[in-house]
């Protein structure tokens, strides 16, 4: 689960920030997705869009995992009851 976890984290993380980057931008400073992605390239690096806020999300979908593989047999218990299923 950690090294699935690593790996997505890795791969979703520069799309996580350009999305974030553009939905709280204050004033209209990127115009689309691709503007976007080549401004924080030139302005902050390629190591920059790939690592900030890795560890923050790497955290909380490790949590998210441990609480999906702690509670989902309760879960899935109480909606067969629930439903008759």
């Amino acid at each position: 689960m950690v090294i699935s976890t690593l790996l997505a984290v890795m791969i979703s993380n520069p799309f996580d920030l350009l999305a974030t980057k553009l939905t709280t931008q204050q004033y209209e400073k990127y115009t689309g997705f691709f503007n976007c992605l080549k401004t924080v390239w030139r302005e902050e690096g390629l190591s920059k869009l790939c690592t900030s806020g890795y560890w923050a999300r790497t955290c909380f979908y490790l949590a998210n995992g441990v609480l999906v593989f702690n509670f989902y047999d309760t879960l899935k218990d109480m909606v067969d009851e629930a439903y008759s299923i």
